[in-house]
Parts: C-alpha cells; sequence; structure tokens
C-alpha cells in the first residue's frame, strides 16, 4: 500500500472558507442558552485508553444529530411537513471517571466518558 503525500496552500483554503462563510444568509438552527430548561438530553458515552482522539470522536457523536437535524423531542413527534426542527441547547457537560476499564482488548488502565447536551427543540417553516 502507498500513501500519496498531498499538500494545500493554506492560501487557498482561506479563499474557500471565506466563499463557504459569504453563501450563508440563513438563521442558524442550533442556539445557544447558559440558562436552558431542556425538554430532552443526548446522551453519548464510551470507554477508551485516555487519547483525546476519541473525547473528540464521542463529541462529534452527540453533536451529529444536531447538525444533521434528525434529533426530536419523541412526545411532540417528527416534524411535520415543511417544518423542520430548530434547537435551543445548554451548556454541554463532559464527565470522565479514570481507572481500569473494560475495552474490545481486555480490561485495562483507562477512562469511562460520557457527553450530555441538554437540548430544547421547536419547529419552525422551512425558509424560516
Amino acid at each position: 500500500m502507498r500513501f500519496l503525500k498531498t499538500s494545500r496552500d493554506r492560501l487557498d483554503l482561506n479563499e474557500a472558507m471565506r466563499f463557504i462563510g459569504a453563501k450563508w444568509t440563513g438563521e442558524p438552527h442550533i442556539v445557544f442558552d447558559p440558562d436552558l430548561k431542556p425538554q430532552y438530553r443526548i446522551r453519548r458515552a464510551s470507554s477508551h485508553d485516555g487519547t483525546m482522539l476519541f473525547s473528540m470522536e464521542l463529541m462529534q457523536k452527540a453533536l451529529t444529530p444536531l447538525f444533521e437535524r434528525s434529533s426530536y423531542y419523541k412526545p411532540i413527534g417528527e416534524p411535520p411537513q415543511g417544518m423542520r426542527p430548530r434547537y435551543t441547547i445548554g451548556r454541554i457537560n463532559r464527565f470522565s471517571v479514570y481507572g481500569r476499564v473494560k475495552l474490545p482488548v481486555g480490561v485495562y488502565p483507562g477512562e469511562r466518558e460520557c457527553v450530555v447536551i441538554p437540548v430544547r427543540c421547536a419547529y419552525v417553516p422551512i425558509g424560516a
């Protein structure tokens, strides 16, 4: 197997990011409120050896349903036709417990980590 070395000019990436940012004209669908009273919470947990990569991956797993607009409050059901969710999130909590954890290869020193995101969901018309 061969790995190809590639590089990108930072100025090219900067231009691409500026172009992407210039096209954004809509309202954000995720808003932060530090005093939020949540409808529900998104929880994700994992056990790992303490590598920061696994912590970032866990945070990504917790945030992905919000980015993809696939999370909703079960009692009010899925969004009706012509509506989309708008989320208000509270403070993101991350908890870690260090010690011996059960990993796929056995029991080793590591970390049990949990991410909790408080969420309130409202449906708004598409385009609003």
